[in-house]
């Protein structure tokens, strides 16, 4: 009996601890992520204002921004609907207009061109 309970007992340490190690690193990642997105930006604003300065174009500057993807993951671990949910909030399974110009196709393909003239008869 004694034997079992201590087993258990040992086993919730380890996974406490595999739990705490797993958040040190999520944490570090979202740093290091973070970093990145900064240093990734501040690269494409230099280029943009190079390109400007070489041929007085004015380009849009893209920008790259985190999304807290992770704290959203953590407060629905027990619930797999909640994290679904969570997951299709952020928007990265959303089509963007921009990225369609001329629209969508019936079987959802991307247009490239110009939208076809519907048939009169």
């Amino acid at each position: 009996m004694w034997g079992s309970r201590l087993r258990m007992l040992e086993d919730l340490a380890t996974e406490r601890a595999r739990r705490e190690e797993l958040t040190r690193r999520v944490d570090a990642q979202q740093t290091t992520i973070t970093f990145l997105c900064a240093r990734l930006n501040h690269l494409e604003l230099e280029r943009a204002l190079l390109f400007k300065q070489l041929t007085n174009i004015d380009l849009p500057v893209p920008r790259l921004d985190v999304t807290a993807a992770a704290d959203h993951a953590q407060r629905h671990v027990d619930d797999p609907a909640a994290t679904l949910e969570a997951i299709s909030t952020l928007g990265i399974f959303d089509d963007n207009p921009a990225h369609a110009p001329a629209g969508w196709h019936a079987d959802g393909t991307v247009n490239y061109g110009h939208l076809p003239v519907p048939a009169t008869r």
